[in-house]
This record gives structure tokens, C-alpha cells and sequence, in this order.
């Protein structure tokens, strides 16, 4: 740390452009981390083994996960989001298991 801010010190008297420029890609970088990665539609539904159809009728109907529009005709779904919307959509069994002994009431 002491180096880099050595060097950014001797680097700004002899050439304070480079300084800013240095800043400058530092604030690019911490920015593009914190933006979200979006898949589009295609990538939406092969993740999820569903037509790009279904997940057009998804986004009508609102049963699919949240989505932001990112154009005229592009859409972006949160990876984060489509997880925890698979999550909370999952059903552990929704029928009764034939092979399961039946306990007498």
C-alpha cells in the first residue's frame, strides 16, 4: 500500500494526468462490480430447459421470475433472482408415494 501510494504521490508531480487516469480506472472498476450480470432470454431459457416461448408467456402471465427491460426489445433476468424464484417454485412431492406403507389411523 505504502508503494502504490508512493508512487502515486512521485507520479502526480511529474505527471498528473497519469494520476487521473489511474483514478479514473480505479472508479470504472469498482463500478462495473457492483452492476448485476443479466442473461437474456435465451440464456433464461436454456438455463431453465423451457422454450423462449414459455418464458414470454411467463413474463405476461407473471409467473416467471422478475425481469427488467433493458430495450425495446431486450429483456434481462438477475441470475440471483431466477435462483430464489426456483427455489421457492420447487415442491418437494405433491403426490402420495405408492411404495409407502400406509399408516393405519
Amino acid at each position: 500500500m505504502l508503494g502504490a501510494l508512493t508512487f502515486l504521490l512521485t507520479a502526480s508531480v511529474r505527471r498528473p494526468s497519469l494520476v487521473l487516469a489511474l483514478h479514473v480506472a480505479a472508479m470504472e472498476d469498482s463500478t462495473l462490480q457492483s452492476k448485476p450480470v443479466y442473461m437474456n432470454e435465451i440464456e433464461f431459457a436454456a438455463r431453465f430447459g423451457v422454450s423462449r416461448r414459455t418464458a414470454q408467456r411467463w413474463r405476461l402471465t407473471g409467473e416467471g421470475p422478475r425481469w427488467v427491460r433493458l430495450g425495446p426489445r431486450r429483456v434481462g433476468y438477475c441470475p440471483v433472482e431466477c435462483e430464489a424464484w426456483a427455489a421457492a417454485n420447487t415442491v418437494e412431492r405433491d403426490y402420495p408415494n405408492k411404495n409407502a406403507q400406509q399408516v393405519p389411523a
